[in-house]
Order: structure tokens, then sequence, then C-alpha cells
């Protein structure tokens, strides 16, 4: 009897803290959604049910039937095979590896959300394993020193509009490229160039600053940063301009539900995902040639806009560091010629100079100039790119030496 009623508690223990482990997983997933998966939701997916089979088959007090076997192994299988990956880190995403858990992309819409900048006046702070950087907004809402509205007469004005890589994710603000361009290489007091970088925009958010925020700032470049992965994580993820709707609020397209449910919470669910072409965006690639399509007729009007303005547009093409070793993708580089038919657009690829430089340097290039896990540049490498656009400016003939 006295076993009956130790063995009753420990099944009511059992039951118990399971089910508070659910309740407490439902409700930080109302809360913030997919964000609340982490390493520990992907073993109890499976031990879950493993638990409860053999607690069953106990309660019953008899021998499990071939079905219980049956549905205990498959489930073991997958334990197994979900914490191999879990710990392993194989199919994890680049956020999943720096930050734990997956991020969702933001559903308020507002104006700093529309236009994709920060608050005014606001220190923000880039920090992952491999670095902390901090820095403050200026009255705009960019990362970089307060602008004034008016001109002089000899000053030659330079707007950066990009990402991070124009931001500066990876350093201080003293070693972004576009600190270390106005410092190091453009020296004559009438050069100004500004930063309005910021760290996830893709160049239909740029677009949209400069035609609606900074066109009044009388700049006389516009330079404009496109890499592979602005075409396929970004745009693939958000679209194009039918994202930006009335009164200051963004939709990205919705990707199928139940494949992103499956996609983060279980990276077993993921593997037979990825076989059928699903990637971490929850869609497959079929759509990345109209992508392509939007970004090169963004740009035409880009062009445009800003000559409007009496600018010059000049696009700078980045690679990351495993394309400066090997190359552009497929699709990239058919955009990319499609884009060189423009004759108002000043092209400045810098894999041409990043390559020119990797010639010259050690074994240690890559290290010496990208963080490992992060991928962003290293204060080494913004100087880098800082000296490329700098003679890509200058091979143009946009600017005096």
């Amino acid at each position: 009897m006295m076993a009956l009623k130790l063995k009753n508690i420990t099944y009511f223990l059992i039951l118990s803290l399971i089910f508070a482990y659910i309740s407490w997983e439902v409700y930080w997933y109302f809360t913030g959604g997919l964000s609340c998966i982490k390493w520990h939701t992907h073993i109890m997916l499976f031990l879950t049910p493993i638990i409860l089979v053999i607690l069953y088959n106990d309660w019953q007090n008899r021998k499990p039937t071939k079905l219980n076997v049956s549905i205990l192994l498959v489930f073991i299988t997958l334990f197994v095979w979900e914490s191999f990956l879990t710990f392993s880190g194989i199919n994890k995403t680049q956020h999943e590896k720096l930050l734990g858990y997956n991020v969702e992309n933001y559903r308020i819409n507002s104006y700093l959300n529309y236009y994709h900048i920060d608050f005014p006046n606001k220190k923000i702070q880039f920090k992952n394993p491999e670095f902390t950087f901090e820095r403050t907004t200026n009255k705009l809402g960019y990362s970089d020193y307060e602008i004034q509205y008016r001109k002089s007469k000899k000053e030659i004005r330079m707007l950066c509009l990009g990402d991070s890589f124009t931001e500066g994710d990876g350093a201080s603000f003293e070693k972004s490229y576009v600190f270390q361009l106005r410092k190091k290489f453009l020296k004559s007091s009438n050069y100004y160039v500004f930063n309005a970088g910021k760290c996830g925009s893709d160049p239909f958010f740029s677009f949209v600053n400069y035609r609606d925020l900074l066109n009044n700032y009388d700049f006389d470049f516009v330079l404009q940063t496109l890499s592979s992965s602005d075409i396929n994580d970004d745009i693939r993820k958000r679209g194009g301009m039918e994202r930006f709707k009335k009164k200051y609020t963004t939709e990205f397209r919705k990707p199928n539900l139940i494949v992103q449910h499956i996609y983060v919470i279980s990276y077993v669910g993921r593997s037979f995902l990825n076989a059928f072409g699903f990637d971490e965006l929850f869609m497959t690639r079929y759509n990345i040639e109209k992508d392509c399509k939007k970004t090169i007729d963004l740009l035409k009007l880009y062009s445009k806009t800003t000559k409007k303005y009496n600018s010059k547009f000049v696009l700078i093409i980045l690679p990351n560091k495993k394309e400066v070793e090997e190359d552009y993708p497929d699709f990239f580089k058919k955009t990319m010629e499609k884009i060189k038919k423009n004759k108002d657009i000043y092209i400045i690829d810098l894999r041409e100079f990043y390559r020119l430089e990797m010639l010259k340097s050690n074994k240690n290039f890559i290290n010496n100039n990208w963080w490992d896990k992060d991928w962003h540049h290293k204060p080494k490498g913004y100087l880098m790119m800082a000296k490329s656009i700098y003679q890509g400016l200058k091979n143009h003939k946009l600017i005096k030496p």
C-alpha cells in the first residue's frame, strides 16, 4: 500500500512538472512569440512523450505492447537526433548561434519602424559573444554627429546609406567605414560624410529614408551599399516597395505559419524542411528572380531620385568574406550585369579591391578583417572598406585626389 502511494506521488510530481513547463512555454509564446524557443524546448519536445509513454505503461502495470514499443523507439530516435542537432549547432541560423534563439520580425508599426531608424539621442549597443560597442544616435536617429540643415558654398556632402556594415556593427564609432573615410581619406574640411546606415536595413529602407527625410540636406553624393544577402535574406523576407503602407505602417511577406513553427521548434523538422528547399526565412527560393527584378527597378528609381536632387548615385557592392575567397552567387552576378547597364549609377565593387588586399596580405587576411562568428568587419576591415571606397571614388573621378 505504501509503495502504491509513493508511486502515485511520483506520478503526480512528474506530471505536475511537465504541466508547469508546458504552461510556462505557452505563456512566453503568447508573450514574445517564437523567440521563446530555447535549447531546452527542443529537448523537451521529444523527451516529454517518452516520459508519458513510460508512465502510461507503468501505470497499466503490464508489459508494453508492440505498438507502445514502436512508438517509444520512434520518440527515442527523434530525441537523440534532436539533442545532437541542438548541441552540435549543425543547422542553426546565425541568430540562434549568436543569441540562442530565433529572431522574429518586429510587429509594431510606427514612424521609426517605417524608416527603420532608432530613437533620437539614444544610446545603442552592439553586443554579442565576440564584441561589445556603444554609440549614441543624433536628433534624426542615425549613428553619427548632428548635421546642419544648410551647407556652405564650398562644402561637399556625401551621404552613406546601408545596413550594419555602414552603421559600423563590430567596431567602435570611430572605426566605422564612414568615420574612417571622413577622417583618413577625405581630409579636406570641404568634405562632410554623413552616416545614415542602420543595422538590419536594406536598399528599400535606405531609399525611403533618402526620399522622405534626407534629400533636403543637399547631398552631392549618395553612397548605397548592396550585398547578395540584401536580396537573398532581407528583400526575400520583407518584399519591395509594396511593404510600405499608409500612415507609417509596414507589412512584410507572411510566411506559412505551419512551416515557420516546425522550422523554429524542431531541428529535426528543420532538416526535413531543408531537404524540401525551405530555408531560415521559411520559404523556398522560387521568387528570388522576382526579388532581383524588384531590386533593379528600385535602383533605377533611386538614381532618378538622386538626380532630381542634384546628387550622384554611387552603388557600393559589398561581398561577405566567403565571396571574397570564392565568388558572388549566380543570381547576384546576373543582377549586377543588368544594373551595370544603367549609366546613371556609379558602381564600386569592393570585391575587386578586397581581392587585391588579400593577395598582398598574409594568410590571416580573413581573420584580421572579419569577426569569426558574427561575420561583420573588424576595425581593420572597416579601414579596408573605407580605403577601397575612396579609391573607387577616385577611379570614377568623383573626387579629387
